[in-house]
């Protein structure tokens, strides 16, 4: 074990990235926790799990949006269109849930795509408050 950890290196994409702040590592988490539920719900309505993924308008990241993220985020500009494009995600993720459950799942499908749109696009706007730390 000793010298497999003396000769490892880092990937190379990881050495330019900036550590990120213990304040703000909800920001990671949200973005795995996201991602996750996406694949998640995926899977479920291609039939590849049973298992439905919980979606919750109070997740973590909602608290913590009302919480320290507002008082520490609040003046940037991102951050004013973060929480509503966050709503859309779960709102859209749970009525593709509703069309599966409803026998929809063609439809529910179909709205994959938007989805997918929706969380790049919130992602995309956690990323300036993670680099501006």
């Amino acid at each position: 074990m000793c010298a497999w950890a003396a000769g490892w290196q880092p990937e190379a994409v990881w050495a330019n990235l900036l550590p990120v702040k213990k304040e703000d590592l909800a920001l990671l988490y949200t973005s795995v926790e996201l991602r996750a539920l996406v694949v998640t719900l995926e899977n479920h309505l291609n039939g590849k799990s049973t298992a439905a993924p919980k979606i919750s308008h109070q997740c973590h990241f909602s608290k913590w949006l009302d919480t320290e993220g507002l008082e520490r985020h609040k003046a940037q500009p991102d951050f004013q269109c973060i929480e509503p494009l966050h709503q859309q995600v779960h709102e859209l993720a749970a009525n593709i849930l509703d069309l599966q459950t409803l026998g929809k799942n063609h439809e529910a499908l179909l709205q994959l795509d938007e989805l997918y749109k929706l969380t790049d696009s919130f992602l995309k706007l956690l990323q300036p408050l993670l680099q501006k730390n």
